[in-house]
């Protein structure tokens, strides 16, 4: 895994600079996520690191798959097929995200709440957080009644758990010590 981060890095770094320089980030962060759930289907995983299925098989079966039309990014699925890269493709997503993120100015926010959190609470939480992390946020709400109550929120390294059932575990862990 670490490795293919550290091979991914080069790969997401061209493809950010040729999609931004063209002006096409939107467009290459939704092929890449494409390719990297393809990369990571079952039926195709294995392909990937089979010596009898030739690169050029391999980068027609993704760019078939993902619906891509001839381009800079089929260019680019048969430059990491030929270097046998394909297999970091999950990374490279990821990677071009962050650096998508940074130039945009964005974080994405994942908020795990115990119950629903209506439109006025999550435009204050997006306020908030704004204003905090300094950059435009996209709120991604989840639910999990097992918080018992309140939130947890994770945004890049930064953790806020404002979840009752942490609270009371630490209470709880309190008074046995």
């Amino acid at each position: 895994m670490a490795e293919n981060v550290t091979l991914a890095r080069p790969y997401a770094r061209a493809a950010f600079e040729l999609a931004r320089d063209a002006g096409h980030l939107a467009q290459w962060s939704d092929a890449l996520g494409n390719m990297a759930e393809a990369t990571e289907h079952e039926q195709l995983k294995p392909l990937l690191g089979d010596p009898s299925v030739s690169p050029q098989q391999i980068s027609e079966i993704i760019v078939a798959a993902c619906g891509l039309s001839d381009g800079p990014m089929t260019n680019f699925v048969r430059l990491l097929a030929e270097g046998r890269r394909l297999g970091a493709m999950v990374e490279i997503a990821a990677q071009f995200e962050a650096f998508r993120s940074d130039e945009e100015k964005t974080i994405d926010v994942e908020v795990t709440a115990a119950a629903d959190l209506d439109d006025a609470q999550k435009k204050r939480l997006a306020e908030s957080l704004q204003k905090r992390l300094g950059r435009t946020v996209r709120l991604h709400v989840s639910l999990d009644e097992s918080l018992l109550g309140g939130a947890v929120v994770k945004a890049g390294d930064l953790v806020i758990d404002g979840s009752v059932s942490t609270r009371l575990s630490k209470l709880a862990q309190s008074i046995m010590s």
